[in-house]
């Protein structure tokens, strides 16, 4: 393995699994894209995230991903030369991608969040509304520690690691 100078070591990272010679990767406010695979680099500022903390690719389509951060989660669609930030979020640690409710939809984003002043695990079909599938009664440790993966065949099926309580799944979450 040889280390990529033009990205800091710290840096989450992504692939485009659609566009194979698509990489991303972010760190604090800086967003980093190639579509080379390495060779070079361009950057961009992400305005109202100053850490990132994990980027979702959409793997149906080329150039389209989430980032989420201190400032909350981004939605970018031409590849990260800009993002638009989700309504309702200021705070995302973790999130995936799966099914989309429908064939052909907009895939079902999954965050470990804060969304509407509410900390906890969501979904969300359209980027607006969003739906809480965790409660206080079923926590799953610290927000910022759990690891999300989203099933892209099955709707509404996530799976969770947790802080030290194992590894759940949901295939309806709500």
């Amino acid at each position: 393995f040889t280390a990529v100078a033009a990205i800091p070591s710290s840096a989450v990272v992504a692939s485009d699994k659609v566009n194979g010679t698509a990489l991303y990767a972010a760190s604090g406010s800086t967003f980093y894209t190639t579509s080379d695979t390495g060779t070079t680099w361009k950057t961009t500022t992400v305005s109202g995230l100053t850490s990132a903390t994990s980027i979702a690719v959409n793997p149906f389509k080329a150039g389209e991903l989430w980032l989420s951060g201190n400032g909350g989660i981004f939605h970018s669609t031409n590849y990260g030369v800009s993002f638009a930030a989700l309504p309702s979020c200021t705070r995302g640690w973790n999130i995936a991608l799966g099914a989309p409710k429908t064939t052909g939809g907009v895939p079902a984003l999954y965050a470990a969040a804060t969304i509407n002043g509410a900390t906890g695990l969501f979904r969300t079909d359209d980027h607006v509304n969003w739906i809480r599938i965790s409660d206080s009664g079923h926590g799953f440790g610290s927000a910022g520690s759990i690891v999300l993966a989203a099933d892209p065949r099955i709707y509404k099926r996530v799976y969770v690691g947790t802080n030290g309580r194992g590894i759940f799944y949901n295939s309806n979450a709500a």
